[in-house]
């Protein structure tokens, strides 16, 4: 008995719409004219984005991922998408917000190249709905998930406002677009993956490059994503924190702690330098202000002098040398006492320590009896 492809087509309860290469609709089945209130000679023969009822990013991204199942040959699944579908007049008129995850699947002639493509819209249920509009309005966290092979298949509003790639944009990209060109040169996008694809998981805690050049510090996972009803691999989900702000913060701490001591050491040399300075100046006050006492106590001396040498003159002028020795012992001593002076002012003025002696007031005293 032939097996009647037509009417199994028809009987499907999974909306499907038949594109050709050009992306042209060939056909589509009664659960698609219903889900979207159209009859089939609207759309037969009509471009796709002539009867899509939704916002141009939308169309954008059904149309890139239609002509990446033409190009590869691989199916391709696009994240959760809003389409707007027209009710009929008689039913008050007006639109009926839909979400719908939408998958293309290529048919292939017997060269193994895509003949047309199938459109499968999956309504998802409000709770999605709602599940993705707290994903979309996380704007601090990067949220997008890849095919198994690395390539974006989601990107968040999270995610375009930290790195600045639309999801047009991002969508189909490998994602090690959003790696260091460093990164990507050690390899460290693959490992990521690789490690993820062995435990589960990977953590992602490292600096990521924007789409104008800039870097951002993220940290989050990379997780596997459950496989699909048959066992297949799905890809894979990243989540993560833009932490900029923070991990500078902390780089900026660490690195004043590394040199607090060295900085606390300059500062107190600095403090013993300034101590030091200020003693000195103190001395060299004081030294002014003892200035008139030391002059006179060094006339003193030299008036000692003078005094044995006059007394000696006379002496020799008188022929009377016998005594010349004591006002030779005289001069000498005062001239050993004003050397002492200048040498104790010296060590004062030089910040030396001074080496104080006891001395003999009655004996000073005699030795200048005869002055």
């Amino acid at each position: 008995m032939p097996v009647n492809h037509q009417a199994l087509f028809d009987a499907s309860p999974q909306p499907c719409l038949v594109l050709d290469r050009s992306l042209r609709i060939a056909g589509a089945n009664r659960a698609y004219l219903a889900s979207t209130r159209h009859a089939l000679h609207e759309l037969v023969g009509r471009n796709v984005w002539d009867v899509c009822t939704a916002d141009a990013e939308t169309l954008a991204l059904a149309i890139a991922s239609i002509e990446r199942v033409v190009r590869t040959g691989r199916p391709d699944t696009l994240p959760l998408l809003r389409f707007d579908v027209a009710r009929p007049a008689q039913e008050g008129g007006g639109f009926d917000t839909r979400h719908w995850s939408v998958q293309h699947i290529p048919v292939l002639n017997e060269r193994g190249t895509v003949d047309a493509v199938l459109q499968y819209p999956v309504d998802v249920s409000e709770r999605d709905a709602r599940l993705r509009l707290v994903v979309e309005n996380a704007l601090d966290h990067a949220i997008l998930a890849t095919d198994p092979d690395g390539a974006i298949t989601e990107w968040s509003g999270g995610a375009q406002r930290i790195f600045g790639w639309d999801a047009s944009e991002a969508i189909g990209r490998p994602a090690s677009i959003i790696f260091t060109p460093e990164d990507r040169q050690a390899g460290v996008d693959a490992k990521e993956f690789a490690t993820a694809a062995v435990h589960g998981s990977a953590p992602d805690k490292r600096w990521h490059v924007c789409k104008d050049g800039r870097r951002v510090f993220m940290n989050g996972s990379l997780n596997v994503l459950p496989p699909g009803p048959s066992g297949e691999a799905r890809g894979f989900l990243k989540i993560a924190r833009d932490e900029t702000d923070r991990h500078c913060a902390e780089e900026a701490l660490r690195e004043l702690n590394e040199t607090l001591e060295q900085r606390v050491e300059e500062r107190s040399e600095a403090l013993r330098s300034a101590q030091d300075q200020l003693r000195q100046s103190q001395k060299m006050e004081a030294m002014g202000q003892l200035t008139g006492g030391i002059a006179h106590d060094f006339n003193n001396l030299l008036a000692t002098i003078t005094s044995s040498l006059e007394l000696m003159n006379r002496r020799i002028a008188s022929g009377r040398t016998g005594d010349l020795t004591r006002y030779l012992t005289m001069a000498s001593t005062a001239a050993q006492s004003a050397a002492a002076l200048i040498q104790r002012l010296l060590t004062f003025s030089r910040k030396q320590s001074l080496d104080l002696q006891a001395i003999e007031v009655n004996r000073l005293i005699a030795d200048m009896e005869d002055m």
